[in-house]
C-alpha cells in the first residue's frame, strides 16, 4: 500500500497529540524522563513511524467501509457504450473511495517512488528484481526475469550491475524496454512525463501540454483496463462460489448463511452509527422476514403487497 496522505490536517494533529499523551503517560509511569516538549522536532521524529502506521490504519478503515457502498456492475461485459459506461462508473466510485482514504497522488509517481526505495543500495539487477516483485504483475515480473537471464547467459553468466554506463546494463535496459512495449506500457511517454514532473523536461508549452493530455488519456485507459480485469476476477469468483453453493445440501447452506449473517451483524454492531451498518441491519432484518414468510407459506411465499 502506498503511504497515505493525512485524511485531514486536524485529524493528523489529533492523532499526534493522542500519541504524545499516551507516550508521556507510559514514560511517567515507568519512571523514565518525560519526552521532549510537544511540537519539538525530536518528538515528531520519534513518532513519525507510529503516525504513519496510524494513518494507514485510518485509510484502511475508510476503504473497508467505502467499498461496501460500491456495487460492481452486472452488465459491464456488454458491448458498446453501455458496458464501457458501467466500467467507468465503477472505476470512478473506487477512485472516490481512494481519495477519501488519502490516496490522491499520481499512482505512477507513487509506484516509481516505491521502486526507487526498493532498489536503493542494490548491487545487481537480479537483486532489484527480487525487491520489486510486489509492485509488478506476475507475468510482467516473469518477463523481466527472462530478459535478465538472456543477458546473463549471453555474457557467460556475469551478473548485471546497476550501473548505467555498464554495457551489460544497457543490454538489459533495451530488453526491459521491449518487455514494456510487449505489455503495452508506453515507456517513452512515461519517461518523458517523469522528467517533466521532476522539472527536467524540455520543450515548449505546446509540447508539454500535449504530453500531459497523452499521459492523462493513458492513465484513464489503464484505470479502466484494471477495473475491467477486477470485474472479470469478481465474476469468475462469483461463478465459483455459486457452483460450490449449488452442490451443497439445503441444511449446509442454511448453517453457513446463518454463520455469515451473525459475523456481519457483529461487525455492524461494532460500527454502530455508520450508514452502511444501519443499512446492513435493515437488510438482515428483511432476510429474516423473508425466511419467516416462506416458512409460513412455502407454496405461495411472500406477497409483494406485504413486503
Amino acid at each position: 500500500m502506498l503511504d497515505a496522505a493525512p485524511l485531514d490536517p486536524e485529524v493528523d494533529a489529533a492523532v499526534r497529540q493522542h500519541q504524545r499523551e499516551r507516550f508521556a503517560a507510559a514514560t511517567k509511569a515507568n519512571g523514565a524522563p518525560l519526552p521532549p516538549a510537544a511540537g519539538s522536532a525530536a518528538q515528531d521524529a520519534s513518532l513519525e513511524f507510529t503516525a504513519r502506521v496510524e494513518r494507514k490504519y485510518m485509510a484502511a478503515q475508510v476503504v473497508e467501509s467505502g467499498v461496501l457502498g460500491v456495487a460492481p456492475p452486472v452488465e459491464y461485459s456488454a458491448e458498446g457504450v453501455g458496458g464501457a459506461a458501467a466500467v467507468k462508473r465503477y472505476a470512478a466510485q473506487l477512485q472516490r473511495v481512494a481519495r477519501a482514504a488519502g490516496f490522491s497522488g499520481d499512482p505512477v509517481d507513487g509506484v516509481s517512488a516505491k521502486l526507487d526505495a526498493a532498489s536503493a543500495g542494490a548491487e545487481g539487477a537480479r537483486e532489484v528484481l527480487a525487491r520489486i516483485a510486489p509492485y509488478c504483475s506476475a507475468d510482467f515480473h516473469q518477463a523481466l526475469h527472462e530478459a535478465l537471464a538472456e543477458v546473463e547467459t549471453a555474457s557467460g553468466g556475469r551478473a548485471v550491475p546497476m550501473d548505467g554506463a555498464s554495457p551489460l546494463y544497457k543490454k538489459w535496459a533495451d530488453k526491459v524496454k521491449a518487455v514494456a512495449q510487449a505489455h503495452k506500457l508506453p515507456w517513452q511517454m512515461l519517461m518523458a512525463h517523469h522528467k517533466v514532473s521532476a522539472g527536467a523536461g524540455g520543450g515548449d508549452d505546446a509540447q508539454r501540454d500535449a504530453l500531459a493530455r497523452d499521459y492523462g488519456a493513458w492513465l484513464q485507459t489503464a484505470a479502466l483496463v484494471d477495473a475491467r480485469a477486477e470485474l472479470d476476477a469478481l465474476s469468475a469468483e462469483a461463478s465459483r462460489v455459486l457452483d460450490a453453493h449449488l452442490r451443497k445440501s439445503p441444511e449446509d447452506s442454511k448453517r453457513e448463511r446463518e454463520a455469515a449473517a451473525a459475523a456481519l451483524l457483529r461487525r455492524a454492531e461494532a460500527a454502530n452509527g455508520q450508514p452502511w451498518a444501519d443499512r446492513l441491519r435493515q437488510d438482515l432484518a428483511y432476510l429474516d422476514w423473508f425466511d419467516a414468510r416462506v416458512a409460513s407459506n412455502p407454496v405461495e411465499g411472500p406477497k409483494a403487497a406485504s413486503a
